[in-house]
């Protein structure tokens, strides 16, 4: 019952900031849209092509997490409409990756990261002599 309450109490918090937050005419700051299509990726012949939304006129930072890999970091920004896109080669190991983006505001504030997109990297040829 009491953390029922608790949590309650810190949605209404939460809210209530917002609120002000909207009424002194700052935007509301909130986490990018992910879009990648295909959610299969061939790193060996493929361009990574990825898509969303995030307040205008923004630096994005694209984090690719793995686990047992080191993250990759990228960076996008948005256009007057607040759209996005990435589409170029990225050099990802065979495996299942997160994908996450937030944005930096004017102030080099970041914003939360959204939510995760899951990309299957496949790793595809034939390698002989070591060639």
């Amino acid at each position: 019952m009491n953390s029922m309450r608790t949590r309650y109490i810190v949605a209404m918090v939460i809210f209530l900031a917002l609120i002000c937050q909207q009424s002194r005419g700052a935007p509301l700051f909130i986490p990018p849209v992910i879009l990648v299509m295909p959610d299969t990726y061939y790193p060996l012949s493929d361009i990574l092509y990825m898509e969303g939304r995030a307040d205008p006129y923004k630096q994005l930072q694209i984090r690719f997490e793995k686990s047992n890999a080191l993250p990759l970091h990228l960076i996008s920004h948005t256009n007057a409409q607040g759209e996005w896109t990435l589409a170029q080669h990225v050099p990802l190991e065979p495996g299942t990756w997160e994908v996450r983006i937030r944005t930096i505001n004017d102030n080099q504030e970041p914003s939360s990261w959204s939510n995760p997109r899951i990309i299957k990297v496949v790793a595809t040829g034939i390698v002989l002599g070591g060639i």
